[in-house]
């Protein structure tokens, strides 16, 4: 079968990169990769994926304003995917919305890795935190507007899959899909147990494993660490252990000032 496999970015050497790109190397179909973004600090072997279909190349991090920036561009096209078997569209960022702008009459499938993050945090927090009292009202308007594109968008997708539990309670708390629709499953990404090999010595320890980006809150779990040993309520030769890659060097340094 011909697939059209749709990701937003590939700018990071993220989870959900990596997934993606296994999908593409283990896939017995024959998978195409569209995607508006192609940096030069993600996974190498993407670049000798054949066929890709790029809107930009990019070097270098790229900030979450101009993400937003090539998002808004990239939705301004119309796809066509009629020449397909199927689409799947890997849903982070502004990706959900690509359903809007696709013409297809083929199955068309979501994997959510994750409803837009700055949607489905605390939005009190998030207006106090990130935007000055002027820019709040505009937040408030693009959140509210987004938030019925999103509804829509959701609702055109044949068959939604979840990468865990939570991204799944996250969709249904934001009533962007029904708890009783039958075609929701959660598939959990694969691990590669070869690459492992059992423990020799045993450790008492808290394992935070995600690559470092202020998404991925580890500074918070830093921080929770201390009060927690603080009120003695860690036990005794216990450690918290922060494993991933650097994505974001800033607040890598950041999370190792305070750890």
């Amino acid at each position: 079968m011909e697939i059209a496999v749709f990701h937003p970015w590939f700018l990071t050497k993220g989870g959900a990169e990596k997934l993606v790109t296994n999908w593409t190397k283990r896939s017995r179909h024959n998978i195409t990769i569209y995607t508006w973004l192609l940096g030069t600090n993600t996974y190498e072997e993407i670049y000798d994926f054949e066929p890709i279909v790029v809107v930009k190349r990019v070097e270098g991090p790229v900030s979450p304003d101009k993400r937003i920036v090539y998002a808004i561009k990239g939705l301004k096209k119309r796809y066509d995917f009629g020449s397909y078997d199927g689409v799947v569209v890997s849903i982070l960022g502004f990706s959900d919305l690509l359903s809007l702008r696709t013409q297809t009459t083929k199955p068309l499938l979501g994997y959510v890795h994750t409803p837009l993050r700055f949607f489905s945090e605390n939005t009190r927090n998030v207006l106090k935190t990130r935007f000055g009292i002027p820019q709040r009202p505009f937040i408030l308007l693009a959140k509210n507007i987004y938030g019925i594109l999103e509804k829509v968008a959701w609702s055109r997708y044949n068959a939604l899959a979840f990468n865990s539990r939570l991204t799944l309670e996250r969709a249904i708390k934001r009533k962007l899909i029904k708890q009783s629709k039958k075609d929701l499953q959660v598939i959990w990404p694969g691990v590669e147990v070869p690459k492992f090999s059992p423990f020799t010595k045993r450790e008492s320890l808290i394992a935070y494993i995600s690559r470092f980006s202020w998404q991925k809150h580890q500074l918070e779990a830093v921080k929770a660490w201390k009060i927690l040993r603080k009120r003695g309520l860690v036990p005794a030769g216990y450690k918290l252990v922060l494993a991933g890659a650097v994505t974001n060097k800033r607040y890598f340094y950041i999370v190792k000032t305070h750890a």
